[in-house]
């Protein structure tokens, strides 16, 4: 049997077991084509980071200059200018959030941190 070389019509043709390892394979015929040039894409910018000076350091924009604390706890707003007081009033918030949340999942309520497991 004589093949033309230059024909691409062949039928391809991938069996699996189910859809994940469908997916693995696949995942891995595209690493195996395109995998180096994946590779060339990420190190290009990191040679580039490589190559600034350490004393380089990112501009912030003026919106991130503006961004103040605020503490909401009492009838109005106010701006918090002390800075350990801002983080307090961080860790705080982050203390009662958690407590909600665990709350919340013990009533039977579903936070996104915890998805409920469907059994099939």
């Amino acid at each position: 049997p004589n093949r033309v070389r230059n024909e691409a019509k062949e039928l391809r043709l991938l069996c699996a077991e189910d859809e994940q390892s469908r997916t693995c394979w696949m995942t891995a015929f595209r690493l195996l084509k395109y995998g180096m040039l994946l590779y060339q894409n990420y190190r290009i910018p990191q040679q580039r980071k490589a190559m600034l000076s350490p004393f380089s350091t990112p501009v912030r924009s003026v919106s991130e200059n503006s961004l103040v604390a605020m503490d909401f706890s009492g009838q109005t707003g106010r701006v918090i200018e002390n800075p350990a007081e801002a983080q307090s009033a961080a860790l705080e918030e982050g203390h009662a959030w958690r407590k909600r949340s665990t709350r919340m999942n013990v009533l039977g309520s579903q936070s996104p941190l915890h998805p409920s497991t469907l059994s099939t």
